[in-house]
């Protein structure tokens, strides 16, 4: 998983936010079959998974006792690529599947908290945590937990 948000203040407690993130997941095939005198071999092919998600979200530090600990909510857009095998009866089915030629998209809503700790004036080191549901699919898609650094251009004083 591979991300980038960028976030605007807008008091000492809340920002807007919004950021780009990408996942991919592989897995090894293994396929030995046959039917009619066909016979179809498939050694240690790897398909992926990928996904591209964009998003906008508001985050907000929960207490003015912990200060580093916040909320976050928002909504999601996201694009998919993925690589398929299908077997059925005489039918052997190897494709790819994209936005492009299966429409594969999805919308949804993701929440999560963010731990953060100053390490100097500009940096902070964390951790977050977000669980992303796939409106579109009815389901839970996805849970990350990643570490955090975090730059402040500026400080209001």
């Amino acid at each position: 998983v591979f991300e980038g948000e960028g976030k605007f203040a807008l008091n000492q407690r809340s920002w807007l936010l919004g950021g780009y993130l990408h996942s991919k997941n592989s897995s090894v095939v293994n396929v030995n079959t046959g039917q009619n005198g066909i016979y179809v071999f498939v050694i240690d092919w790897t398909i992926t998974h990928r996904e591209n998600k964009f998003y906008a979200g508001y985050e907000r530090q929960l207490s003015k006792k912990l200060p580093g600990l916040n909320g976050v909510f928002g909504l999601y857009y996201g694009t998919v690529k993925q690589q398929e095998i299908y077997f059925e009866g005489n039918t052997a089915m190897f494709w790819e599947r994209g936005w492009k030629n299966a429409g594969l998209n999805d919308a949804g809503v993701f929440a999560g908290l963010h731990f953060e700790r100053n390490i100097d004036t500009h940096f902070k080191l964390g951790i977050q945590s977000r669980l992303y549901f796939n409106v579109t699919a009815v389901i839970f898609e996805q849970m990350t937990l990643t570490p955090t650094l975090t730059y402040t251009f500026s400080k209001k004083r």
